[in-house]
């Protein structure tokens, strides 16, 4: 027990690690980009060229001429890769120079240090949610009081279908997790293999959700059904293996 509940521990830890965000303002990938830089940085009665480097240092835009107004210079870029963005401006006599970073993903939304601690502890009480549903379902009994010595049913136990209930919630909750860490993966971790694996994870549980459903409805009325004339025949003073 004290080593599942160090394995649960471990992995929240390491998912609250990796979503806390750098600060810095972010802008949303395949969105075109209005770069600006005031008169407070740059001189403005220069011309000025702009730079910029996509996150693998590639070139996206290369030494272009940004429009120069009164009161800032601007250039529009569109980003296609999340990641942080190099821009490096320089004055067209050469004199002058000026260079920033620009950080995007795909949600171009920033993460807090509060939204990460939020959905870090959504993340843990979710899994232990799922965890403890999980152990009810397999610890409660899924038939009828017996006796140990003939087999015969003394009881109709209505435990069963507590146990169908945890289990069916417990797989709720799962397709809600896998939602929830792909969504994370993919809006704030530079990972494409954790989200695609992830988001993989999701469809698969998510398609299976409906036959499963009928499943469980088909077992509950089975028992209910099977139950009944149990009881009947335990009132009539009958008795049963089942």
């Amino acid at each position: 027990m004290k080593k599942q509940l160090l394995l649960i521990l471990s992995l929240v830890i390491f998912l609250f690690l990796i979503i806390i965000p750098m600060a810095s303002a972010i802008y949303k990938v395949d969105i075109p980009l209005e770069f600006t830089a005031g008169c407070d940085k740059i001189n403005c009665s220069l011309g000025w060229n702009i730079t910029v480097l996509n996150p693998n240092s590639t070139i996206l835009v290369n030494n272009e001429a940004m429009d120069v107004g009164d009161y800032y210079a601007n250039y529009s870029f569109t980003p296609s890769e999340e990641g942080t963005y190099l821009v490096y401006l320089t004055d067209t006599e050469g004199n002058e120079s000026y260079s920033t970073s620009v950080t995007v993903n795909y949600s171009g939304y920033d993460l807090t240090e509060g939204k990460s601690i939020l959905y870090s502890l959504i993340w843990f009480a979710s899994l232990l949610l799922i965890l403890g549903l999980q152990a009810i379902g397999i610890y409660l009994p899924g038939g009828n009081q017996t006796d140990e010595m003939t087999g015969y049913i003394l009881a109709v136990s209505n435990l069963k279908y507590l146990k169908l209930t945890c289990l069916g919630l417990a797989w709720v909750f799962g397709v809600f997790l896998s939602y929830l860490t792909w969504m994370l993966s993919y809006a704030y971790l530079n990972m494409n293999f954790v989200s695609t694996i992830m988001q993989t994870i999701f469809y698969i549980m998510a398609y299976l959700t409906l036959p499963l459903f009928i499943f469980f409805v088909y077992l509950t009325i089975a028992n209910l059904v099977r139950d009944s004339k149990i009881a009947d025949a335990l009132l009539g003073g009958l008795q049963t293996d089942g």
